[in-house]
């Protein structure tokens, strides 16, 4: 018990240190993913940033030097030219709007004229126009003013501007810095995070939201889109400050830790218990239970220590005892059951060919064949003498193969060479396998009772051994007369397959009768570990020898193999 105890601190600890790895891990993939946020923004917030400047700087430069109406403004045309000359600027412009947004307002300025005109649409009050067309008049014509972005700051706000004078014409494209960082507005940058906007010579002319600086830089995520770098008239800073951004996140990954050790200690007490009082007095008595002696199906069990099980525990010894003395009984009663109705399934194949026997022996006796007699006589023996042999389950193959040839020999002679049989067994260690008793020469005498070929034609049958895997033995049987009916066909497939092996009945006419018995004893030797098929074919086996219109009765079987270990199961061939 101290040993599960110091199991369960070792667990909780490993838990609560896999928690507080699993929320740092948390914490820490929530600000690169942050990170990677925050640079795609502003990278493509800059990447719009120099589109817009740039279309606004190429049109001022082309429009001053390159427009025609701007000679008309340079030199003072009458009224109606100008006004003209303005409203397709202006219209040019409106146009435009797609390339450098809204905000952006464009004015021209004539020296020579002292006139100052608006060439789009004004988005500031009248008295900061005022201001602005001041201040950018008297800084038209300094040089270094010239063909760059300046800062505009009046009372009201402060501004950007863009100059560029030809020929005594001054055009001017201003933009507010206010809307500079409309773009970023949903951004979420903590309470102490900022945007920062600065000139070229690092003259910062924006800062929106937090303080700069802080003790502590590593919550903070920065990207910046730098003047030097990409082109842009300013440069663009951006911190986030991740710790009050997403201090939540963290603050609930702690509470959840904390809710885990609250529950990690219950659990751990209400385990205490349930070991102590559960599962220690299960284990004792499970202890008991495992001197459970095989030999004799005795146990003995000690449960003094536990009270709960005491009574239990005598009423399972004697529960114990009761069924493996039952056990042993079905089992036993089982085996004579089983061997009961092997024997007699063997038995009712025999008065077949009793019957047949005896009934050539008299019609060779009344013709007065002393010789066919005799023979007959000596053939019957023999083959009597295998059948009171083949009591045990099993025999080998050979003597199986030895009495068929005997059975045809006896038919033979009592028909008049009726009948042609062959053999195919190209592994000759499978007539050492074995068989049940009495199967094969089952097929063979339906065959040579129920086939009938075409008129003189010799019934052919033929036997052939393989070995289709290591385990396994297959017989087939086929001969070269008009088949199995289409009736009967259909009840031996239904007896023998559909995976009730051993459940078909013989039909109402008793055909058959030793096939079915076959198909039962099969089953019970063999469980389900084999295989019967009955069929029609237009060849016979392997022989290749074609038997015309005529469908022969083809069986294949299909059974484990079995070498012969014993002398129990040999009968005597003379």
């Amino acid at each position: 018990m101290i040993n599960a105890l110091y199991g369960l601190v070792i667990l909780v600890a490993v838990l609560m240190i896999l928690n507080a790895v699993a929320s740092l891990l948390s914490l820490w993939q929530i600000a690169r993913n942050n990170t990677a946020d925050l640079e795609r923004t502003v990278s493509s917030y800059g990447n719009t940033q120099q589109q817009r400047f740039s279309s606004v700087r190429h049109y001022v430069e082309w429009t001053v030097i390159n427009e025609p109406t701007m000679e008309d403004i340079e030199k003072d045309a009458a009224t109606g030219i100008i006004a003209k000359d303005l409203n397709d600027l202006r219209s040019r412009i409106l146009d435009m709007r797609y390339s450098f947004g809204n905000d952006f307002m464009f004015f021209v300025y004539a020296n020579e004229s002292q006139h100052y005109y608006s060439l789009s649409q004004i988005n500031i009050s009248y008295g900061e126009y005022l201001a602005i067309r001041d201040s950018v008049i008297a800084n038209a014509f300094v040089r270094q003013n010239l063909f760059r972005w300046n800062n505009l700051t009046t009372q009201n706000g402060s501004y950007l501007y863009y100059a560029v004078t030809h020929r005594g014409i001054t055009m001017i494209a201003l933009v507010p810095l206010s809307s500079l960082t409309d773009p970023l507005d949903d951004l979420n940058l903590g309470r102490r995070g900022y945007i920062s906007m600065k000139l070229p010579d690092h003259t910062e002319f924006l800062h929106q939201s937090g303080t700069d600086g802080s003790a502590f830089d590593l919550f903070y995520n920065t990207a910046e889109y730098p003047y030097e770098k990409e082109g842009l008239p300013y440069t663009v800073r951006v911190r986030a400050d991740i710790l009050s951004s997403y201090g939540e996140q963290l603050i609930r990954q702690l509470i959840m830790l904390a809710i885990l050790f609250l529950a990690e200690l219950v659990t751990g007490l209400y385990l205490y218990r349930m070991f102590h009082h559960i599962m220690m007095p299960l284990e004792d008595f499970n202890r008991e239970l495992s001197g459970i002696r095989t030999e004799d199906g005795l146990i003995n069990l000690d449960s003094r220590r536990i009270q709960e099980l005491a009574q239990a525990s005598s009423r399972f010894h004697e529960l114990v005892q009761e069924i493996q003395h039952l056990r042993i009984g079905i089992y036993e009663d089982e085996l004579a059951r089983r061997k009961f109705e092997i024997t007699f399934l063997q038995h009712q194949i025999r008065p077949h060919f009793y019957l047949n026997c005896l009934s050539t022996i008299g019609s060779m006796a009344e013709l007065g064949d002393t010789k066919g007699v005799q023979d007959m006589v000596k053939f019957t023996s023999r083959y009597m003498r295998y059948l009171f042999q083949a009591d045990q389950d099993f025999v080998m193959l050979e003597f199986e193969l030895y009495h068929i040839r005997a059975y045809l020999d006896i038919q033979n002679m009592r028909m008049g060479q009726c009948f042609t049989y062959e053999e195919n067994i190209p592994n000759r260690d499978d007539l050492h396998m074995q068989i049940p008793p009495l199967l094969l020469i089952t097929f063979i005498e339906n065959c040579v009772k129920h086939a009938q070929p075409d008129g003189n034609a010799q019934l052919t049958i033929h036997i052939d051994v393989t070995d289709p895997a290591p385990d396994r033995l297959l017989i087939q049987i086929s001969d070269s007369g008009q088949g199995f009916s289409e009736e009967t066909l259909s009840l031996l497939q239904r007896a023998a397959g559909d995976g009730s092996h051993g459940d078909g009945q013989p039909s109402a006419d008793g055909h058959h009768i030793g096939i079915y018995n076959c198909i039962r004893r099969l089953s019970l030797l063999y469980n389900e570990d084999y295989s019967l098929q009955f069929s029609n074919s237009d060849t016979v086996a392997d022989t290749g020898k074609t038997t015309g219109a005529l469908h022969g009765a083809h069986i294949l079987l299909e059974i484990p193999r079995r070498m012969n270990h014993t002398r129990c199961d040999e009968v005597t061939i003379e």
